[in-house]
């Protein structure tokens, strides 16, 4: 048997058997569960699971799954941004979720998404801060996201917790304000809105980014790995794309050897079209 990273920084154990069945699977494009290189597996979105949350989502696929609650607080504004909301990501694992990547993986598997997601947050800047600002200076939003993975054993758990964020975004409501002024006009205080129809919607949550995660083997690459895929990987490559399909991060993660640029650069070209074909479907309705 052989140990392997995977691409959050787990570990997994494959055997030289099985490492073998899966190269050979790519190479044939035919993989171990019967897809191509550029087949994905359905991904299961659910909203509206966290009874007590602003917003929630839940993503499965295949054996992975990861639960995100938002919660809404109101705080003072960071010194730097006193007219801008504040969006904060935390990622969390217990044991038993990634207990098929070896007993220290917890904690590098939650340093890795909690990077991942806040790289994506702050390099593609999607959501307006400035629409969560209630009094400048004095009052502004603070959004928590709670991200919890349940299980990963079925790979790809970047992918899933990207979709799982940004469909809890956008089904997070915040209450509307009312702005209480002095004499002279200025606001000294607000009331916030006890209507539960008298909200409105994260501005930028339809456009956060997503992700498409490749698997890398030799001089092949290939559409959503499964965990035993990830760990039999050259390298994995993530692409974020925004809400206009332009790339916006790129993070190339070598297991055993990295991949040749020329590679690399297909791996974005097709990221680009699988961007396309995701967001057909919504762009129809």
């Amino acid at each position: 048997f052989f140990f392997f990273f995977t691409m959050m920084g787990g570990i997994v154990e494959v055997s030289s058997a099985e490492k073998a069945f899966v190269v050979g699977g790519i190479d044939a494009d035919i993989r171990t569960d019967g897809r191509s290189r550029v087949d994905r597996r359905p991904m299961e979105v659910e909203v509206g699971v966290v009874s007590n949350a602003n917003g929630s989502s839940r993503v499965k696929l295949m054996g992975t799954d990861v639960l995100v609650g938002v919660k809404l607080e109101v705080n003072d504004p960071l010194p730097e941004a006193s007219d801008e909301g504040v969006v904060e990501f935390l990622v969390s694992a217990s044991r038993s979720s990634v207990s098929g990547l070896g007993g220290r993986s917890g904690e590098a598997v939650t340093r890795s998404l909690t990077s991942l997601i806040t790289n994506l947050h702050t390099t593609a800047a999607p959501i307006d801060l400035k629409k969560l600002c209630i009094i400048s200076g004095e009052a502004v939003w603070h959004i928590k996201v709670d991200i919890l993975v349940l299980q990963c054993l079925g790979g790809n758990i970047a992918e899933c917790m990207v979709a799982a964020v940004k469909a809890a975004l956008k089904d997070t409501s915040i209450p509307n304000s009312t702005i209480i002024r002095d004499s002279e006009g200025n606001p000294v205080d607000f009331d916030l809105s006890s209507d539960p129809y008298d909200v409105f919607h994260i501005e930028g949550a339809d456009t956060f980014p997503i992700v498409i995660n490749y698997g890398v083997i030799g001089n092949r690459y290939f559409l959503d790995p499964t965990l035993e895929e990830e760990a039999c990987c050259d390298c994995v490559v993530l692409v974020g794309l925004n809400g206009e399909g332009d790339v916006v991060y790129t993070k190339v993660r070598s297991l055993l050897q990295g991949a040749r640029p020329t590679l690399i650069t297909h791996i974005v070209k097709n990221a680009k079209k699988e961007w396309m074909a995701m967001t057909a479907p919504t762009a129809n309705e």
